[in-house]
């Protein structure tokens, strides 16, 4: 299932700027993932109040979209896990609004706008309008060129890790990446305007850096899309960035590819094939994941030491970009199966593949199979343990004439 991840902004303002996306995620959103994060309830809880309509209307839209699919950043394994849990209840485990918000408030407001303001001092003017018309992909090598002019020993990446061990002892990917972030703001690349808390400011951050750990960002912040397209070239995410309304044209499309038997076989075509390097054989991820699960497809071929025309397709799950999995996909995928058996085979599958996948002993989950054909399109499928996934997960072969 492609994992959504909607900004603040596009959460709060869907019933009323984007109705039709509102509809379309009410009637399709189970095909979706859509997780939320600590940043979602950091802006939330600038405004909390029990007796605030706005407020509970926002908790109740949140709650309706995203479910109990929350994404949240753990210092202590320097991972970004996937967990089940309400909003209200992770609002009630992790403290009231003003420890929420102090715990993020590291920076004061007038030590932040002055800092921003001399760091953009320091470059002459034509490098300052370089920086903020420059395209996503190339603001960082502007703004090394323009510290370089100037005769700074840093790189932007080096002063925004200096800053931050200045600031707090905290350098785990999370840090990392949203000082980095930052720093694009205070160099002069979309910046947000003055009256713009720090604290809004570094909740943005956070957005773009869990979004970096989805399959696309939904925005309608120009700014905070531009600030995201920079950092996902930057780090190499293939997450892709929308508009609501982009987003709003593509569900529909994406429903009808991801469920097809159709866009199974194109897939193959499309991507079953490696690009060869020097270093030896790459795939490509899949755009739109098979049977909402499968994101990497491999022609069984030469590369897997059969000779002669390929006869079957290797279907698994990547983690290389969204490097975790909910619960719900496995149970979604599960149950899409389960609509293409006969009656007489549900039972089985339940019982051979579900139950032995899922029994929480690796020996089992490695031993879980199945097979079932479709004569009718002259396929057949064999599904198995994913010997090398990190959580246990399906395998799916496919053979074709």
């Amino acid at each position: 299932m492609l994992k959504i991840y909607l900004d603040w902004n596009s959460i709060n303002n869907i019933q009323t700027r984007h109705p039709k996306l509102y509809e379309l995620i009410k009637e399709y959103g189970h095909l979706f993932i859509f997780p939320y994060s600590n940043a979602h309830i950091r802006d939330l809880q600038v405004s909390k109040d029990e007796n605030n309509p706005f407020y509970q209307r926002d908790i109740a839209t949140l709650t309706e979209i995203c479910g109990k699919h929350l994404l949240q950043f753990e210092d202590e394994n320097n991972l970004t896990n996937p967990l089940f849990c309400l909003p209200e209840d992770y609002i009630d485990l992790i403290g009231t609004p003003l420890e929420i918000i102090q715990k993020t408030d590291w920076f004061p407001q007038q030590i932040f706008q002055q800092f921003k303001e001399n760091v953009r001092k320091s470059f002459p003017d034509s490098v300052q309008k370089r920086i903020q018309g420059a395209n996503p992909e190339e603001v960082f090598e502007i703004i090394n060129k323009g510290l370089k002019s100037i005769n700074s020993q840093f790189t932007i990446e080096e002063l925004s890790l200096s800053q931050v061990n200045s600031i707090r002892n905290m350098m785990n990917e999370e840090a990392r990446f949203k000082s980095l972030c930052l720093a694009l703001d205070m160099c002069g690349f979309r910046p947000e305007d003055k009256d713009k808390s720090f604290t809004n400011i570094d909740a943005d951050a956070s957005h773009i850096f869990y979004a970096s750990k989805c399959d696309i960002l939904v925005s309608g912040d120009r700014k905070m899309r531009g600030k995201a397209e920079a950092m996902f070239s930057k780090y190499n995410v293939v997450t892709k960035v929308l508009t609501p309304k982009q987003f709003e044209d593509l569900i529909l499309e994406e429903v009808n590819k991801e469920y097809s038997l159709q866009n199974l076989l194109s897939s193959i075509r499309q991507y079953g094939h490696p690009r060869e390097e020097e270093d030896g054989a790459h795939y490509k991820l899949m755009e739109s994941p098979v049977f909402g699960l499968f994101n990497a497809c491999f022609l069984v071929d030469e590369h897997f030491g059969c000779n002669g025309e390929p006869k079957s397709a290797l279907f698994v799950y990547c983690f290389n970009n969204t490097p975790y999995l909910y619960y719900t996909e496995l149970t979604s995928f599960f149950d899409l199966i389960k609509s293409f058996l006969p009656d007489d085979m549900k039972d089985a599958f339940q019982k051979e593949y579900v139950e032995e996948l899922c029994s929480r002993d690796k020996r089992r989950a490695m031993d879980a199979r199945f097979y079932f054909e479709c004569p009718d399109l002259n396929l057949s499928f064999a599904f198995y343990g994913d010997p090398i996934s990190p959580v246990p997960c399906p395998m799916m072969q496919v053979r074709f004439a």
